[in-house]
């Protein structure tokens, strides 16, 4: 409903490189973010694929960029500086751009707000892209102490939604034991971070959910990410940076 899809001339934005050495051996390449622009590693091969990018993220399959892309000269009707980026994503082997997603800060329903697009990551098939949103208020001004959301969007750029309160997602890649039975798959879950009380002396701690990509609530695990380890075995995916350092 709120999607943008867009596709972009290739050669407004890009500098192209042979497809052959992008798509070497079906590896999963590095990319990073280097003067406000998106480069990609293979092996001993550096190529620049953005003249406008940061924040990139991989998806597993290695086909997909994901970046946030600053737009010049477009303003908010409410706050100048949130809309000067969008969501992008990047086809490695068309090399073919989409814009995904524009922020939306001008509405009262905190399941709408999208004011940056942090955290990002794929789901284990690459098809749907995960990111973490600040609601614009701080814990203590909403009635459960929300102040970040998580929403995802398809990577052909349709049925943008909200999947739940909290930050931090990351995505079970496996689980060796479950619970629910063989009705429910926890691998393509998220784990995410919610606030779980706050005090008015300002003070508030975070709690680890297991949640469907619905948005279901599964387990509350506590303060302890170990929890889930523990009694479900649960892998996650691994979150690369564009400093390429994997985030836990």
């Amino acid at each position: 409903m709120f999607a943008l899809p867009q596709v972009a001339s290739i050669f407004s934005a890009l500098l192209i490189f042979p497809l052959s050495v992008a798509l070497a051996d079906n590896e999963k390449p590095r990319v990073f973010e280097k003067a406000g622009n998106i480069f990609i590693e293979r092996r001993v091969e550096t190529q620049k694929l953005t003249n406008n990018g940061k924040d990139p993220v991989v998806s597993p399959d290695g086909k997909r960029v994901a970046f946030n892309r600053k737009i010049v000269d477009k303003e908010c009707s409410r706050d100048k500086n949130l809309c000067l980026e969008e969501l992008w994503l990047l086809d490695l082997e068309t090399r073919a751009e989409k814009r995904l997603l524009e922020l939306r800060v001008d509405s009262q329903d905190l399941k709408i707000v999208i004011r940056e697009f942090k955290n990002k990551i794929f789901s284990i098939d690459s098809q749907t892209l995960y990111f973490e949103t600040w609601l614009g208020v701080a814990p203590g001004e909403t009635e459960k102490g929300f102040s970040r959301a998580v929403h995802a969007v398809n990577v052909n750029g349709e049925s943008e939604r909200f999947i739940t309160f909290g930050g931090n997602p990351r995505i079970v890649k496996s689980a060796k034991k479950n619970p629910y039975g063989p009705h429910i798959s926890l691998p393509g879950h998220l784990v995410v971070e919610k606030h779980k009380e706050f005090f008015p002396e300002g003070i508030y701690y975070d709690t680890y959910w297991l949640v469907s990509p619905k948005g279901k609530a599964r387990v509350d695990a506590g303060i302890n990410m170990g929890y889930l380890t523990d009694v479900f075995g649960i892998e996650l995916t691994e979150r690369v940076s564009s400093a390429s350092k994997v985030l836990a």
